[in-house]
């Protein structure tokens, strides 16, 4: 027998950051992945804020491919994830 469930939504709001998603580390290696240059002298939040600021200088289907890379290389394969990458800007996944 189906559960039936009654659902009314209260509230609505768009999510641009999962607070404690990524930490200094995931932001090194995608600064790395763009080739961006010596890290030294750096704080947590300047790279932070240079990897998305990096991120946001590259095409939508490359900066897509790059995080999706560091994300789930051990998931999708090269190819995989470039494919995802250009699909994402014409389908929701």
């Amino acid at each position: 027998m189906a559960n039936s469930f009654s659902v009314n939504v209260i509230d609505f709001s768009n999510l641009l950051e999962i607070e404690g998603a990524r930490n200094e580390k995931d932001f090194s290696l995608l600064l790395e992945a763009m080739e961006y240059g010596d890290l030294t002298g750096m704080s947590a939040d300047e790279r932070r804020e240079m990897c998305i600021l990096s991120l946001q200088d590259l095409k939508p289907t490359e900066a897509a491919y790059i995080v999706l890379k560091h994300d789930m290389s051990d998931v999708l394969r090269d190819g995989q994830a470039r494919n995802i990458s250009v699909e994402m800007l014409d389908e929701k996944l």
